[in-house]
């Protein structure tokens, strides 16, 4: 006796392919509407994902606009704060000096008034500036008062006295500085 199939390989073969395609369908068919069931949808998701990327590229143009502009903002508010300053420092310096032309005009107005009052030489401003390591810059006015009506003849000499403050390291010294020094030369007036 002979076992024979009804079909020949070929007819097998499709047959099984057929059933493989069928649960391949199946197997996919129930993998989609399972995501979609469970909440999940991918034709949602990659919609969903490709408007947040065109949202993202929106973002990032928009900072990075946003870091120019601030950029640009806070380079104006450094000039400007850097102008203010120099308006400060020259708004304090004109002060300074309205100052002291006031001093200088109110003195000026004094010595007018008192010239004629008081008789011979007199010294009337000092001051004494720093003006650099060890180093000072000293002025001073006389003025002849009175009605004299010759020159002066004589010499000028100016004495002072200095001490050392209290914060000074100790072995300070004090003294007397006479300028100029001790005697001028005969022959200067």
């Amino acid at each position: 006796m002979m076992v024979g199939s009804p079909l020949p390989w070929w007819g097998r073969g499709i047959v099984i392919g057929t059933l493989l395609a069928i649960v391949a369908g199946t197997w996919w068919w129930g993998f989609d509407f399972g995501q979609i069931l469970g909440g999940w949808n991918r034709k949602a998701v990659e919609a969903r994902l490709s408007a947040l990327e065109a949202e993202s590229t929106k973002h990032q143009l928009e900072a990075a606009e946003l870091r120019a502009r601030n950029s640009a903002l806070a380079s104006e508010l450094a000039m400007n704060q850097g102008a203010q300053a120099a308006f400060a420092r020259r708004a304090a310096e004109l002060t300074t000096a309205n100052l002291e032309l006031r001093e200088e005009l109110a003195f000026l107005q004094k010595l007018v008034v008192d010239s004629s009052k008081q008789t011979g030489v007199q010294t009337e401003r000092v001051s004494l500036e720093p003006e650099g390591e060890g180093m000072w810059r000293y002025r001073l006015l006389v003025v002849r008062g009175g009605g004299a009506k010759e020159e002066f003849d004589g010499n000028l000499v100016l004495q002072a006295a200095f001490a050392p403050s209290p914060d000074a390291p100790l072995g300070t010294r004090s003294g007397t500085l006479t300028l100029p020094d001790d005697e001028p030369p005969p022959d200067r007036r």
